[in-house]
């Protein structure tokens, strides 16, 4: 596997007297077979988060997403397997 994820800033509001940070988190990955390089499922999700600290935002947004392509990259094993 080859994979990729980064998190950028998408905005800044008020709540509350608080300021809240959102960041949108990327995330890619390729499922790539060994032998003769080829690329077996390509799978990639967004997924974004607030915090009170820039860095705290993008953290979860990367966690969250982290979490979604951890899943969809299973599923993609599943069918590769079972093809």
């Amino acid at each position: 596997m080859h994979g990729k994820g980064t998190a950028v800033r998408a905005g800044t509001n008020a709540a509350y007297g608080i300021q809240v940070h959102r960041s949108a988190a990327d995330i890619a990955v390729k499922v790539i077979r060994v032998s003769d390089g080829k690329v077996l499922a390509v799978e990639d999700v967004m997924e974004t988060a607030g915090g009170e600290a820039q860095p705290t935002s993008a953290r979860k947004a990367l966690r969250g997403g982290g979490k979604k392509i951890a899943a969809q990259v299973v599923r993609a094993l599943k069918r590769i397997q079972d093809d």
